[in-house]
């Protein structure tokens, strides 16, 4: 929450929207939003990743972003073991394509 404190004051009525690292911290920016008389998706738009089930009983529901854990973890294992086996080769980019679920807390319009 204090970090939210921080961007609503420095930044005010310029701040669109924010992008939150994962679901159960988006809760702690909607309650710092909150407390600031800001509504996500009304005032700000928030999306966040992790698209855990809880998102979308939230109010307002939590815009999330999903992405496919297995495919993480296999490719973080896969460029860990490229690491180790080619040290100089260390520029490596997977690209895992995930979903959004659009919902309450970002307004496409």
């Amino acid at each position: 929450m204090a970090a939210t404190d921080t961007l609503l004051n420095e930044y005010g009525s310029q701040l669109d929207g924010l992008l939150v690292a994962s679901d159960p911290l988006s809760i702690g920016v909607m309650k710092g939003l909150a407390k600031h008389d800001v509504t996500a998706g009304k005032d700000v738009q928030l999306i966040s990743y992790d698209d855990l089930e809880f998102a979308s009983y939230l109010t307002p529901s939590l815009t999330s972003i999903w992405l496919p854990k297995v495919e993480l973890g296999y490719a973080a294992v896969l460029h860990a073991e490229t690491l180790v086996k080619f040290p100089r080769h260390w520029h490596v980019r997977n690209i895992i394509p995930g979903q959004f679920h659009y919902r309450e807390t970002f307004n496409l319009d």
